[in-house]
Parts: structure tokens; C-alpha cells; sequence
């Protein structure tokens, strides 16, 4: 399957009200995400637009610099808080500490893991931005590859393609059926850090969202290279399918 080039099957958005949580702790459970209108519990819409104002700035930073993503993904990635294997989470830009106290408060971390229907207090370890232009994707991949820890993931959508971007998460070892997410500005997009997602090719316009990764804790990333993540990688394919 090429990365980017798949038909897209965009499903109508099946938004889900926050406070009924078997509801969406079973949208978790089948589909690995779930997906909250602008303005809901989770995320004001003063949060959003305080979350903007951050982000533009570290876009606009010019003593920060981006990097370019070429590991089998194409887009810019500006990394805030960064999560590498047998370190701690590091942050990398001074606007962390106020985009944490939105996205990794208390509140805002406990409704995650109750959405997620999990018993664990989670923590804030990675926050990058995305930047993806005409031609950009994100290859599939799942997040426990780059720590094991990770229970959930959160993307929140700044600027929205006018075509292609669609946020792919796939059922099944696989990949055969999956949902294709166009969340508008300011929806958050919860995914299951085990299900196999990724990003489809950007066909107009630009793409840029906040991705948040949370794990049950804040200590020593417990991933080590290459070999033990694509180990990793197939083991959590096939717990997916049991």
C-alpha cells in the first residue's frame, strides 16, 4: 500500500459528546478513535485560539528551526516537547510551558484516559507541530513504536487542506478497512496509540495541527532503536487482531 496514494473513504465525522462515556469508550474500543466538536469540554474554544497564538509563534521563532521529516514521511515537524529512547521527555521551546498548562493540565489529561476508559493518570511526554503542504503524508505507522507507554494521542487541526490530509486510522493487522478523519479547526482527534494510523497525501492547500502523545508516566523512554520497535511493531499488529 503506498503511503498517500489510497483512495480516500471519508466518512461524516461521528462526533461524540464527551460526557457520555460508554459511548465513546466503545468508539474507542472499535474504531481507535474518537473525535469532539469545536467548543467542547475538552478544549474551549479560548483554548484553541490561546493554542494558536502559541504554535504561531514557534512557527514564526527565528532562533528555532524545524526539521524536515524524510524517515518514509514527508512534512515539517517543529518539536516542542520532544520523547527519545532511554531519556526523559525534554522540552526544546520556551512556549512549552504554556502550551502544557492547556493540553497537559490535570483536567485536560484526566478526560483523556476516561475517554480512553483507562484507569491511569497520563502525562504530557511529546508535543510537535505538523506542517504539511501540497504533496506531504505521513507514512502508517503506530505511536508505541517510538515508546510503549503511549495509551493515546491527540491531533488538533489548525489550518485544514482544502483536498487530500485526511487522518487514516485502519482496523486490522491488514489495513483492510479503515476511516479517513477531516477534522476542521479546532475538533481534537483522539487516536489509540496502538492502532495503526497515518496521514494521506496533502492535494491542496496546507495542513497544519498540534499532535500530543501521552503515556502513563514521565520516566525513562523505554524504546530502543530500530530493531526493537519493528518487534514491537508486529507484536502490537497482532495483539490488534486477537
Amino acid at each position: 500500500m503506498t503511503p498517500g496514494l489510497d483512495p480516500e473513504r471519508v466518512v461524516p465525522i461521528p462526533y461524540h459528546d464527551e460526557t457520555d462515556l460508554e459511548l465513546v469508550q466503545s468508539a474507542f474500543a472499535e474504531r481507535g478513535a474518537v473525535c469532539f466538536q469545536r467548543g467542547s469540554a475538552l478544549l474551549s474554544d479560548e483554548q484553541f485560539v490561546a493554542l494558536e497564538a502559541l504554535i504561531n509563534q514557534v512557527r514564526c521563532d527565528p532562533n528555532y528551526d524545524k526539521g524536515f521529516s524524510t524517515s518514509g514521511h514527508s512534512l515539517y515537524v517543529y518539536p516542542i516537547i520532544t520523547d527519545k529512547a532511554g531519556e526523559r521527555p525534554r522540552v526544546l521551546h520556551s512556549n512549552a510551558s504554556e502550551i502544557s498548562a492547556i493540553v497537559g493540565s490535570e483536567e485536560f489529561t484526566a478526560m483523556l484516559a476516561q475517554a480512553r476508559g483507562i484507569d491511569e493518570k497520563l502525562y504530557l511526554r511529546r508535543a510537535q507541530v505538523h506542517l504539511m503542504k501540497r504533496g506531504d503524508f505521513l507514512s502508517d505507522h503506530v505511536d508505541t513504536i517510538a515508546n510503549p507507554d503511549y495509551r493515546v494521542a491527540v491531533s488538533i487541526v489548525f489550518d485544514k487542506p482544502h483536498a487530500g490530509g485526511t487522518f487514516r486510522v485502519y482496523q486490522g493487522e491488514f489495513k483492510e478497512d479503515w476511516d479517513d478523519y477531516a477534522p476542521s479547526p479546532g475538533e481534537p482527534l483522539l487516536v489509540d496509540a496502538k492502532w495503526i494510523h497515518g496521514i494521506q497525501k496533502v492535494r491542496d492547500g496546507v495542513r497544519l495541527a498540534l499532535v500530543l502523545f501521552y503515556a502513563n508516566n514521565l520516566e525513562e523512554n523505554p524504546s530502543y532503536g530500530p530493531f526493537a520497535a519493528a518487534i514491537r511493531y508486529a507484536s502490537m499488529e497482532e495483539e490488534l487482531n486477537k
